[in-house]
């Protein structure tokens, strides 16, 4: 809604470019979910992110994550992220969620209250660093 949850995945981007791996950014409220789920298929790993809303995810996040619970990926990596205004359970849900569908799920999720300052993006962008070298472990 306010394009916080987008500006930490841009930050967490600028992680994985640093590192050198590739990554695509997807809007899962208008992006067709087969083309989403062919990413997932040949990707290492799968970063999620969400606002939070009604204590979980927005719909089209968790369809998503059911699509990948269903297709049941092994050997990938994932993790979640998100924003919230009260009680920032998203990035949790996120990824327990992804665990439960059997992917690798080496970080803590990174979460922002509102939109993420100049320090948060820092860490945000830390996050996608941390996680592109544990895809090149």
């Amino acid at each position: 809604m306010y394009n916080a949850t987008r500006t930490m995945a841009e930050a967490i981007a600028s992680g994985l470019e640093k590192q050198g791996v590739r990554y695509k950014i997807f809007n899962a409220a208008v992006t067709d979910p087969n083309d989403v789920i062919t990413e997932v298929f040949k990707a290492k790993g799968v970063l999620i992110g969400s606002c939070t809303v009604n204590n979980t995810v927005l719909r089209p996040t968790a369809g998503l994550l059911e699509v990948i619970k269903s297709l049941r990926f092994r050997g990938k990596l994932g993790a979640g992220f998100g924003s919230y205004g009260w009680s920032g359970e998203s990035p949790k849900v996120i990824s327990d969620s992804l665990e439960k569908a059997g992917l690798k799920v080496p970080l803590e999720p990174v979460k922002v209250k509102y939109r993420p300052s100049g320090e948060e993006l820092a860490e945000c962008t830390a996050f996608g660093e941390s996680f592109a070298k544990t895809i090149k472990e």
